[in-house]
């Protein structure tokens, strides 16, 4: 194994155990970092699957199917953390009906059905060395990033507007700044994440020969998600409820 597939590995290790200490902790926060583990921990698996491509095969398309769970998991976090969690789970649940449905398919498909005029693999390395593959699956494999992308894009924007326009309601007053100035800094460094991921699997769908700029891509996309678990700590007296920095009386 490479040095930089070491290092790679590591970081999405560290990201992993993360996310998950976020998913166990979250209800005890003032904020619903429940949901930003979720992204951290299908952002960490999605690199894993391209730094480890002969690993785990029967998993990717799992793994890439989750990426239509990032966006609604990045926007109930700043939804649910502003103006508060809907009285609907129903409603909520909707915003996942695209990774439902397309887990159908791919459960029929990994059970022995033939479904590849509708869901192709989605393996990236796999739709880039195999030109009679590439050629065969391309439109199934376009719409299906399409779809991505778009739910990416949008849940983002969706959860920026949130942030920009309207008023916090699920925090004190005496906190809401500091809150929304640390939610700006998520905002940006999640952005940018979705930024690389776009140019990523654009440069992937039009069949650039840039194999070194993927290559950077993916290291970029590391280092922000590095980035970005770091920042989740940045404020442990409104994630976590407590205040490091006090001191004691008389101290």
């Amino acid at each position: 194994m490479e040095p930089g597939q070491i290092l790679a590995n590591f970081i999405l290790g560290i990201t992993s155990l993360n996310a998950i200490a976020l998913i166990i902790f979250g209800r005890s926060s003032k904020v619903f970092i429940e949901y930003m583990g979720f992204v951290l921990l299908f952002l960490a698996a999605l690199l894993f699957m391209q730094v480890n491509a002969t690993i785990f095969p029967v998993l990717t398309e799992w793994v890439y199917l989750l990426m239509l769970c990032v966006g609604p998991c990045f926007y109930f976090f700043i939804k649910n953390t502003l103006v508060g969690p809907s009285q609907s789970k129903f409603l909520g649940l909707l915003h996942f009906l695209p990774f439902l449905l397309l887990s159908i398919p791919l459960v029929l498909q990994q059970v022995g059905m033939d479904t590849s005029g509708f869901l192709p693999s989605l393996h990236l390395k796999k739709f880039l060395a195999d030109p009679e593959f590439s050629e065969k699956t391309r439109p199934a494999f376009t719409w299906f990033h399409g779809l991505c992308l778009g739910s990416l894009s949008g849940y983002f924007l969706a959860g920026l507007g949130i942030l920009v326009f309207l008023r916090p309601k699920s925090i004190h007053f005496s906190e809401q700044r500091k809150v929304k100035k640390w939610l700006a800094l998520i905002c940006f460094l999640f952005g940018l994440l979705v930024v690389l991921f776009n140019v990523w699997q654009g440069m992937i769908l039009l069949s650039w020969p840039l194999e070194i700029s993927l290559t950077m891509l993916e290291q970029g996309m590391l280092f922000d998600l590095l980035v970005l678990n770091a920042a989740m700590h940045l404020k442990p007296n409104l994630v976590y409820s407590f205040d490091f920095g006090r001191k004691l009386d008389g101290q």
